[in-house]
């Protein structure tokens, strides 16, 4: 008959050197020379710890208390491993041992004391008490905070502010557990910065070099030789204070001071405009009623004097000066047109070109056509600008009426933003581009469209009519 329920070739080369087998709730224990071995007596599935893990001395023996944690016997005293936390903590003469050396045998009675015998001596104790003894949570402090190398008081209830000055930050603390203070463990997460719990050694010191201002919130813990943590997580909030020129005050006072001053600006321009257009007033309205009245009395009366005037060489002269009064007054309205600050806009001055233009073309018997878009209605522009805008335009339409001898016309005016294109054109005789662009008024208009920043296009052909356009960038 077969003795054995299961197989247990599989296993049997981890026990060639295996001692003493205990058992605990469907799991056998036991060790071997490199290994403690765990199994399911129901799956056979093997589980291994390292002896290396526990101790590099020998293992002597082993048993298991009530609440399955797993007693050692070692060459260098007493190991107990919790199963449940996989923590090993290790006894020696230091927390009470008899002995450096545990040679024996260890046995858990059915009351749960533990028992362990050698040739020289016989120990008792209560595994619970002993753990409990070591598994006390300890307390923890903060010891220690040096700002810039200089030591500060450590108040963990309130909120610490420190200068902008503040770049150097050393924290210390500990856990009160001096079993075995070299092997506890502390950490620190700093948050808004460490997204983890990071790792400070065994000594609880950390430092932060450069932090940016703002606020911060430092939390440190630790935990014993046994595992176990500290009975609180410490929580330091801590503020660097922001530089003066970078606080929200310091920025709205700035906004304060630029505002006051580009408002002060403002109104500098908005008053300087105001006694520019003040002052163009005055002019205008002073050139309309004193030289503009003076050259029309001197017309008026050069006139009255040629129509009673018989002598010819008089007539002549006389005749001279009416048309030069004549033409002055043309030119003088052309002037105080400018001037004026009414007519600083696109739209005044297209209107005057139309007037100007349409007055022509009637005495001519031209046919014609003006085109102006609303586009143009609140466009400003300088009086300079404006003036060789309206120049230029008016010697085109001079031209057109003087030589062209054409039967129609057209005046387009297209404005896309930022373009303005102006075309005057005519289906007249036309001339050669070659021959005749040397004469003054092209040559003024190229010098004016050449202030403006603006592309005057002339083309003409004999017998073909002629287009001038000028194309200009609006600012």
């Amino acid at each position: 008959t077969n003795t054995f329920s299961k197989p247990f070739v599989s296993l049997m080369g981890e026990f060639t050197n295996a001692s003493q087998v205990l058992y605990y709730k469907n799991y056998c224990y036991s060790f071997s020379a490199s290994n403690i071995l765990k199994w399911n007596t129901d799956s056979l599935i093997l589980h291994t710890i390292p002896v290396s893990q526990v101790t590099d001395k020998d293992i002597t023996s082993m048993a298991l208390d009530s609440l399955g944690n797993l007693w050692l016997s070692t060459d260098e005293g007493l190991v107990v491993y919790n199963q449940v936390k996989k923590i090993f903590r290790h006894f020696t003469i230091a927390d009470g041992l008899p002995a450096y050396k545990m040679e024996g045998n260890l046995y858990c009675g059915k009351n749960g004391t533990m028992h362990f015998g050698s040739v020289d001596y016989l120990l008792q104790f209560q595994p619970e008490k002993v753990l409990a003894s070591i598994e006390k949570i300890p307390a923890i402090r903060l010891t220690e905070l040096l700002v810039n190398n200089q030591i500060q008081a450590v108040d963990e209830s309130r909120k610490h502010i420190f200068s902008p000055n503040a770049h150097n930050f050393i924290f210390a603390w500990s856990i009160l557990s001096f079993a075995d203070p070299l092997n506890n463990k502390y950490y620190y997460q700093l948050k808004g910065v460490d997204k983890n719990w990071r790792f400070a050694g065994n000594m609880g010191r950390v430092e932060f070099v450069n932090l940016s201002p703002g606020h911060y919130t430092l939390l440190l813990k630790g935990e014993n030789e046994n595992g176990i943590s500290a009975n609180k997580i410490l929580q330091f909030d801590f503020t660097i204070q922001l530089p003066f020129w970078k606080t929200t005050w310091f920025v709205f006072l700035i906004i304060a001071l630029m505002a006051i001053i580009f408002y002060g600006l403002y109104r500098y321009r908005i008053n300087h405009i105001r006694k520019l257009e003040a002052l163009r007033n005055r002019i205008s309205l002073n050139l309309h009623d004193d030289i503009g009245s003076t050259l029309s009395s001197i017309s008026i009366l050069s006139a009255l004097a040629l129509h009673k005037e018989k002598n010819r060489e008089t007539q002549d002269i006389l005749e001279t000066i009416k048309n030069n009064a004549i033409s002055l007054m043309d030119e003088m309205d052309d002037i105080v047109w400018s001037i004026n600050p009414r007519n600083d806009s696109l739209h005044s001055l297209f209107l005057r070109i139309r007037s100007f233009a349409a007055k022509l073309f009637e005495a001519k018997n031209i046919n014609y056509k003006i085109e102006i878009p609303n586009s143009i209605l609140h466009i400003k522009m300088t009086m300079q600008n404006r003036q060789h805008l309206y120049l230029i335009l008016k010697e085109a339409i001079n031209n057109l009426i003087k030589y062209s001898a054409c039967s129609e016309a057209g005046i387009a005016v297209n404005f896309h933003k930022p373009l303005l294109s102006i075309s005057i054109e005519d289906n007249g005789k036309g001339f050669s581009m070659n021959k005749d662009y040397a004469g003054n008024g092209l040559k003024n208009m190229k010098k004016r469209a050449d202030a403006l920043g603006a592309n005057l296009k002339i083309q003409s052909k004999d017998n073909e009519g002629t287009k001038v356009n000028l194309t200009l960038k609006i600012k």
